[in-house]
């Protein structure tokens, strides 16, 4: 069984009263998916701005992990090496953390 997380899009409900401003709300479809609090407002505001844009990263990651390798990238010139460190192996690796595999 794998876990299935809630497909985008996700929106900031960012209160516009001050006393508030250090809580923001992500949702999605009107639900709350997660309340991030911050220090500053700036702080929770950007960090529920990275939450609602991970759907559209993931898809992101999703397509450079289908392209090809850079011409310069060492799996290229070395292919049994078994390591690869451009981006569509940064990419691999993300999807791998989202989903929780090693």
């Amino acid at each position: 069984m794998t876990d299935k997380y809630l497909p985008g899009p996700y929106d900031v409900d960012a209160p516009l009263n001050p006393d508030s401003a250090k809580r923001i709300t992500v949702r999605r479809q009107g639900v709350a998916v997660a309340v991030v609090y911050g220090r500053k407002r700036g702080e929770a505001l950007a960090t529920a701005r990275l939450i609602a844009a991970v759907p559209a990263l993931l898809a992101a990651c999703e397509w450079a992990a289908c392209s090809t390798h850079h011409p310069t990238c060492r799996c290229t010139e070395e292919p049994d090496i078994g390591q690869c460190d451009c981006h569509v192996e940064a990419a691999r690796k993300a999807i791998a953390k989202v989903k929780g595999q090693p």
